[in-house]
């Protein structure tokens, strides 16, 4: 089987399309190991995991299997670009099944090519650091705001 879809595939789109992700997610895992080069179970992937991190990770999937898929193209251009930190925690590691990951586990020498694809969850560690310092600014401003005032 080289790009096409399974009955796993249309039936995931059909529990998306209902609303029933968890459903979804089985169903595309169990296509993605049936086919690991399904496009469109990797880009119906692409939509319903959690991190931009795995939604990357889906989206090189699809252009490695497909470099002219303009709906992985303009997905990943969608998600603008990668934000790159010095440590990232070994809990951050993307919710991928396994066969999800049996099927990307091929990838591991390209990773040269992609810097985060070692290191997933990056961007979102990132963020939460620079949401944290923002917060500590902000209580620091209003307690020296408070003190002017008394």
């Amino acid at each position: 089987m080289n790009g096409t879809s399974s009955g796993f595939t249309q039936r995931a789109i059909a529990a998306i399309q209902a609303g029933n992700l968890s459903l979804a997610r089985q169903l595309l895992n169990a296509a993605l190991a049936e086919n690991p080069n399904d496009v469109q179970a990797w880009l119906w992937m692409s939509g319903i995991v959690h991190t931009p991190v795995e939604k990357r990770e889906c989206l090189r999937r699809v252009l490695e299997i497909d470099p002219e898929n303009s709906a992985a193209r303009r997905g990943l251009e969608a998600l603008g670009p990668e934000h790159v930190a010095p440590l990232v925690a070994e809990s951050a590691q993307p919710k991928v099944s396994e066969p999800a990951r049996a099927a990307t586990a091929g990838r591991k020498n390209n990773a040269a090519s992609h810097p985060a694809a070692e290191s997933p969850g990056r961007s979102s560690s990132v963020l939460n650091v620079v949401l944290f310092i923002a917060i500590i600014v902000l209580i620091i401003l209003i307690v020296a705001l408070l003190a002017y005032r008394v």
